[in-house]
C-alpha cells in the first residue's frame, strides 16, 4: 500500500483497516489489525514503545487477543468506536522523529547525513495525522506517555483497568523484569549506534524542520496528552 493511498483510506478507519487484513492474509500480523474479538488496543507512532509496551503487557497475560503496531490512527479510531478498551503511547515528536529517522538509517544501514529537510518534515506530518485525530477521542482511551511506560508501566495498565473495568495482570516493573524484556528484541531501547545516528538526526532536526510542522506537532502532542485518562 503506497503512502498516498494509505493516507486517503486511514479517512475511512474500517475501509482502511479491511485493506490491510486482506493484504496480510496468512500472515501472523494479521491478528494485530483491531477486530470484535480483540480485548485491547495498544498502539502509537513508531518509536514511542510499542514493542516494549506490547511485550510486557504479553510476558503479564499471553492468552489476551490484543492488536499493536498498525501504526495508524484508524486502529486507535475503531477501537474507541467498537469500545475496546485502548491504550494509545505518546512521546513527544522530537523524540518521535528522530528515533524513528534513526532507526530506519540503522536498519538500512545509511548515513544519517543524509537525512533530508524534506524526509524531516514529511514524518512531522506522519506525526501529526496520527494524532489529530485522536483529540477528539480523548475520553475513550488512555494515553501511555513515554516516560511513564519505560518506567513504571505498571501505572499504566492499572489506569486502564480502573477506565474501562479490566482486569489485566499488571506488570511489575522493575530493573530486571524491563531488562528481560528488551533482552528478548534488539529494536527495544536504545544503543550505542543508534544514539550516534540519532545525534546527527537530531542536530539537522533542530536545524532544517519546518518550524511550523514542529509548532503543529507540539500542539498535537500536548493536546492527546492533556487530561486524556479522564
Amino acid at each position: 500500500m503506497n503512502n498516498r493511498l494509505k493516507a486517503v483510506l486511514e479517512n475511512f478507519p474500517r475501509l482502511y483497516l479491511e485493506v490491510l487484513r486482506i493484504k496480510r492474509r496468512g500472515h501472523w500480523s494479521r491478528d494485530w489489525v483491531v477486530s470484535r474479538g480483540t480485548e485491547i488496543v495498544i498502539e502509537g507512532f513508531p518509536r514511542s514503545a510499542n514493542s516494549f509496551a506490547r511485550s510486557a503487557f504479553r510476558s503479564c497475560q499471553p492468552n489476551v487477543r490484543y492488536a499493536t503496531h498498525v501504526h495508524s490512527s484508524a486502529q486507535i479510531v475503531q477501537a474507541c468506536r467498537w469500545g475496546i478498551p485502548t491504550l494509545v503511547l505518546l512521546r513527544d515528536p522530537q523524540g518521535a522523529v528522530c528515533g524513528d529517522l534513526a532507526f530506519q538509517c540503522e536498519l538500512a544501514g545509511s548515513d544519517p547525513d543524509q537525512v533530508t529537510a524534506q524526509s524531516l518534515n514529511a514524518s512531522l506530518y506522519r506525526y501529526i495525522k496520527f494524532y489529530r485525530p485522536l483529540v477528539s477521542l480523548k475520553p475513550h482511551f488512555v494515553v501511555g506517555h513515554f516516560p511513564e511506560v519505560i518506567a513504571d508501566y505498571g501505572a499504566v495498565i492499572r489506569r486502564i483497568n480502573e477506565k474501562f473495568g479490566t482486569a489485566f495482570v499488571v506488570f511489575e516493573h522493575t530493573e530486571e523484569n524491563a531488562a528481560d524484556i528488551k533482552s528478548r528484541a534488539t529494536h527495544i531501547g536504545p544503543n550505542t549506534n543508534r544514539e550516534r545516528i540519532k545525534s546527527v538526526v537530531l542536530r539537522k532536526y533542530l536545524e532544517d524542520a519546518n518550524r511550523s510542522l514542529k509548532v503543529s506537532a507540539q500542539e498535537v502532542y500536548l493536546a492527546v496528552l492533556g487530561g486524556a485518562d479522564g
